[in-house]
This record gives C-alpha cells, sequence and structure tokens, in this order.
C-alpha cells in the first residue's frame, strides 16, 4: 500500500491545487505527507551602478522555504493529516526525485498545468524530467492556475464538502471482471500475466468461485535468490512445478459493490492490503485497488498518470 506521498511545492496557488487530493485521501489511507520546495541556485550577479557583486543567501532563502512550508503543513495537521516540511537548494527535478527516494517515498503527487510559452516549458520540464527519473509512480493532476486559485483560501488549497453529496460506492471505482487464474496455473505464467497487464494483484478463482489472491510480492518471496547455487536449469524446472495454488492467500478479504469507497479505504488500511476483490452474493464482479481510491479523488482534475 501506499504509505508515504512526496508532495512538491513551488509556493505558486498552481503547486497548491495538488493539496485538496492530499486532504481527501490522507486521512481515510492514513498516508504519511512529505511536503517539499526546492529553489533553484542563483548564480552571482554584478549591479549596475555600483558595480557591487551580489552573492545568493542560500540560508535566508531555505530559511524562507521553510516557513512556507511549515504554514501549509500547520493548516494540513489541523486537519488530522500527518506532515513532515524538507526545504532543499538546486534543480527541482532532481532534487524531488532525490528526496523521494531518500524519504522513502512510494507515491509523487504534483501538478501540472495547460499554460503555454515560458511557464509551460519550465513546469512542464520539470514534471517531464520527474515522470522519467522516478522510482516510484508518480501522479500528476491537471489543473488550470484559474482552477487551482478557485480551490485555495489563504492560499492554501482547501476543499468544502457537500454534505448533500452521493457517497461514493465501491461499485463506481471498482475494475469490473477482473483478470483471473485458476489455482494450477504455474508462477512464472501468473507472474508474466502481471507485468503484460501491469498489475499488482491477481485473483484465483475456480469456475465462479473465488479461491485466492497472489500478489507481486507473494511472487517474488517464492523465487529463488539470486545467490542460489542451482543452475538455471534447476531453477527454471523448481518453477515451472510452483503453482499459484501454493503461494497464494487463501483468507481473502471481500467486499460488496454498495459499501462506501471510504469504507474500503479504512478495510485496506486495517488489515494493511493493497487491494479487495468485490463479490455479491458469492459472485466475483470485479477488484478494487488502492490506485483506484487514489485516481477517484484526482476526478475534478484530469490524472495524467498514475502508476501502481
Amino acid at each position: 500500500m501506499y504509505k508515504r506521498v512526496l508532495v512538491p511545492l513551488d509556493g505558486s496557488a498552481l503547486a497548491e491545487g495538488i493539496l485538496p487530493f492530499v486532504l481527501q485521501v490522507a486521512g481515510p489511507l492514513d498516508l504519511e505527507i512529505e511536503l517539499l520546495r526546492v529553489v533553484r541556485p542563483v548564480p552571482p550577479s554584478v549591479t549596475e551602478l555600483s558595480r557591487d557583486v551580489v552573492v545568493e543567501d542560500v540560508e535566508a532563502r531555505l530559511e524562507e522555504c521553510r516557513a512556507y512550508l511549515e504554514a501549509v503543513a500547520r493548516d494540513l495537521v489541523d486537519r488530522g493529516v500527518r506532515v513532515r516540511v524538507h526545504a532543499r537548494r538546486g534543480e527541482p527535478a532532481a532534487e524531488i526525485v532525490r528526496a523521494a527516494r531518500e524519504l522513502g517515498a512510494d507515491l509523487i503527487a504534483m501538478t501540472t498545468h495547460g499554460r503555454s510559452g515560458l511557464g509551460r516549458l519550465l513546469h512542464g520540464s520539470v514534471a517531464a524530467a520527474v515522470l522519467r527519473d522516478a522510482h516510484v509512480p508518480v501522479l500528476l493532476l491537471r489543473a488550470s492556475e484559474a482552477e487551482a486559485r478557485a480551490r485555495t483560501a489563504r492560499g492554501v488549497a482547501t476543499e468544502a464538502v457537500d454534505p448533500s453529496a452521493q457517497p461514493v460506492r465501491v461499485r463506481d471505482l471498482m475494475t469490473p471482471d477482473p483478470i483471473t487464474v485458476p489455482p494450477e496455473t504455474p508462477v512464472p505464467e501468473a507472474r508474466r500475466l502481471m507485468e503484460r497487464h501491469r498489475i499488482r494483484h491477481l485473483l484465483v478463482t475456480r469456475g465462479d468461485r473465488l479461491v485466492g489472491i497472489v500478489t507481486d510480492r507473494d511472487i517474488r518471496l517464492n523465487l529463488p535468490s539470486p545467490a542460489t547455487s542451482l543452475s538455471v536449469w534447476e531453477v527454471n524446472y523448481l518453477l515451472a512445478k510452483l503453482t499459484v495454488e501454493q503461494v497464494m492467500t487463501r483468507s481473502v478479504i471481500t467486499i460488496a459493490p454498495e459499501r462506501e469507497a471510504r469504507a474500503a479505504a479504512a478495510l485496506m488500511l486495517e488489515h494493511r492490503i493493497g487491494a479487495l476483490p468485490v463479490v455479491d452474493g458469492g459472485r466475483l464482479l470485479g477488484i478494487l485497488t488502492e490506485t483506484d481510491i487514489l485516481r477517484a479523488f484526482t476526478r475534478q482534475g484530469e490524472p495524467a498518470r498514475a502508476g501502481g
């Protein structure tokens, strides 16, 4: 499951457009939020009249960044979100990627936009570089400057909850007709299937009955160690004999399609799982993953990419 999300900000209303997403998902999914602001190095310059050399005051700039981030963090903390702040100096894309690795983030969430000209070039190039170089999934929320400002209050984005709004149900978010395999499926075949479809959870069925679930982690834990003394032929022989039934989880936690999505998120959190098969009257209807829930909270903007 996603546990720690890195949220890069640059002080603009556009960048803060990601904060409603943070407020909505952090509580239900018990996420830790790492707020990051990166300042670009400023080369020394010479004033035209006095010929004095002006040198960047690095500490002052970083302190200004920390003050800004702490103000944002206070608003999030008041709403029950766990937050830490980080100010760095360097090229934004490289520092974002480096911070994600050093802080142990398993998701980067940030905004992008449709502006043209220099603004698009600068901000777009950062987003593109992060997408290219990040070792974890990156979620980009598209929002125009006007949309971002409309969702901000005192410069920090918040979003009112409409008490009359209908709750989001599991059936609204689930992936219907999920990919399934029978229990006798060899593990290498299941692994290839997951890689081909870019999924991390595979449901195991016998006929129309759900009998288990296997994750990419289950498969990794059952693969031979790279340090094994076995030959390639011996490894392949053993893997061919290993079936999904031998590595799957049999006691599967499921959810009904009419349950609220918030209840599904709480169930995932309680049991530390990343997916719930959706079952109605013993019939498998679909699967709901943590990624489905994260995507749902970006529907007011357009998600450019969500990995996982």
